[in-house]
């Protein structure tokens, strides 16, 4: 038997992350995220990895000294899609962009080049899109203060998300909401011809504790606002025949 020590620093550091798994549409695959640190670069780095689901040896899918995370299984199982900063000569900020990795095996290729980088990705049910939120990049007034070293009102400058689509055989990207607030949480409705989200009611650091749910066709139209009040509402959710809308609310 192994002899008992105390945990040190160095240990922690030494520890492996494994999260994010993703089902594949068969249910015989399961994608996941592993993070370590990279000794030489000091830096943190996440890989995709792939596993039988009745267990078996991982095999490493991402290999690049790059953040590769939010796996997400194409529905027909054929594609990966995936959030990275692999590193492009055409962005020298590394943003994190979305990629589409053969399941099957090759080269991930990069989709969209979007200015406010890419989180929160989901496949339409069709397969022929990817939703997503973009951070606004900074106006006019931002950036002078940023480069002449000035003062900032930090609330006042808080990185709205909005909602964006992407066309998976084009990268074609479409961006769906503009006002003045963030968005978080959208999902396809199952018809894929809906999108709810998170609508932040507040543009300065106040806007974590008061959200709407709302609503808005895939097309950008017709905005529709589903819940009232100064509480907060959350993580919405279609029923599989989307009727109804699921949602978590706290005041």
């Amino acid at each position: 038997m192994a002899k008992k020590r105390i945990l040190t620093a160095a240990d922690s550091l030494a520890l492996r992350q494994v999260g994010n798994p993703q089902i594949s549409p068969d249910g015989a695959q399961i994608l996941y995220v592993a993070t370590e640190l990279d000794q030489k670069s000091k830096k943190y780095r996440s890989h995709l990895w792939l596993v039988p689901a009745d267990g078996g040896e991982a095999r490493q899918l991402t290999s690049r000294p790059a953040s590769h995370v939010e796996p997400r299984w194409s529905p027909d199982g054929k594609t990966i899609a995936f959030v990275s900063n692999r590193p492009q000569e055409e962005d020298e900020d590394h943003r994190r962009q979305i990629w589409l990795l053969p399941a099957d095996g090759g080269e991930a290729t990069q989709l969209t080049q979007t200015e406010g980088g890419v989180h929160d990705i989901e496949w339409s049910p069709d397969g022929r899109s990817l939703l997503f939120l973009s951070s606004e990049t900074p106006g006019a007034e931002e950036k002078e203060l940023l480069e002449k070293g000035g003062i900032r009102v930090v609330d006042r400058f808080i990185k709205m998300h909005q909602i964006w689509t992407v066309d998976v055989a084009t990268g074609s990207c479409r961006q769906l909401t503009r006002d003045r607030s963030s968005k978080s949480a959208a999902t396809w409705s199952p018809d894929g011809k809906t999108i709810a989200f998170e609508k932040h009611r507040d543009s300065t650091c106040n806007q974590d504790y008061r959200a709407s749910l709302c609503t808005i066709d895939a097309s950008g139209k017709n905005r529709r606002r589903l819940t009232s009040g100064d509480g907060y509402a959350s993580h919405p959710r279609f029923s599989p025949d989307g009727k109804t809308i699921a949602f978590l609310r706290r005041s």
